[in-house]
């Protein structure tokens, strides 16, 4: 059967070959008998709808970048300001050595102005570059308890040297008797000298009494007031001696300088600060 059906379709395939090859047309006639060409119609060809296929486009992967770090600028440190030191002309409160403050305190004691006559106090105040250039006017302000009378003799003696009235029983200002005992005791106590060591000038404004070996004074403006305001500071010398340096009454300053003499002090001198 299989052969058979083969050799059919192998003739039906010969016969479609061999009308392609010869064709035979008919043309058909109109009414009068006019053949009509044939007109042979072109296959119609399809033509497939164009399919524009949208180019890929392909993407490239997402690269993430991290995030750059911000590097906080460099921070410059301000430029130290220099400061210019203030010149200070002298200490506020300049601190004191104990032991130098004691001293101070000390001879504060020696030179203090008490009711008494003090001797060393009035030592103070007025200038003497040696101890034979003490002047007795200056030192003796005030002059000795009980030495203010004055006697007919030491009047009559006295109204000789003076200038002013003297028809009175006596001066007409107040009299300091110095009597030359007790200057030495001072004199010696406090400078190692007597009255005969003392130089000319050291006599200026007082008198000699022959008749009572005394010198004396009139008031004369002098006062008995405090010449010395506070001592200031202190330095030991080379030496052995001590010199102190003091505020006087009226903004005067002083160095004093003493030497130690036994259980008290010798004074040297007694110079102003210029």
């Amino acid at each position: 059967m299989k052969k058979i059906a083969y050799f059919v379709v192998a003739l039906l395939s010969l016969g479609l070959l061999l009308a392609a090859c010869n064709p035979t047309s008919t043309n058909p006639t109109d009414g009068d008998g006019t053949t009509v060409p044939t007109v042979t119609t072109s296959p119609t060809v399809t033509t497939s709808p164009t399919v524009t296929t949208s180019p890929t486009v392909t993407t490239s992967p997402t690269v993430t970048t991290a995030p750059t770090e911000t590097t906080a600028p460099t921070q410059t440190a301000a430029p130290t300001e220099t400061t210019t030191p203030t010149q200070t002309a002298a200490p506020t409160s300049p601190s004191v050595d104990p032991q130098i403050a004691a001293e101070l305190e000390a001879f504060e004691e020696l030179f203090r102005w008490g009711g008494e006559r003090n001797p060393y106090a009035y030592a103070l105040g007025f200038e003497y570059a040696s101890p034979e250039e003490l002047n007795l006017y200056y030192f003796y302000d005030g002059g000795f308890e009980g030495e203010h009378e004055i006697t007919d003799e030491e009047w009559e003696e006295l109204k000789k040297q003076i200038l002013g009235p003297t028809d009175g029983d006596g001066p007409y200002t107040d009299f300091f008797r110095l009597p030359v005992a007790k200057i030495n005791d001072e004199l010696q106590a406090l400078f190692g000298i007597s009255v005969a060591d003392l130089v000319d000038s050291a006599f200026s404004g007082v008198f000699y009494l022959e008749c009572s070996n005394s010198y004396c004074f009139l008031s004369g403006g002098m006062t008995s007031n405090p010449k010395m305001g506070s001592f200031l500071d202190l330095k030991h010398n080379d030496d052995g001696t001590v010199s102190l340096t003091y505020e006087c009454m009226g903004d005067d300053m002083f160095v004093i300088t003493l030497k130690p003499n036994g259980d008290s002090y010798l004074i040297l001198s007694n110079v102003k600060v210029k």
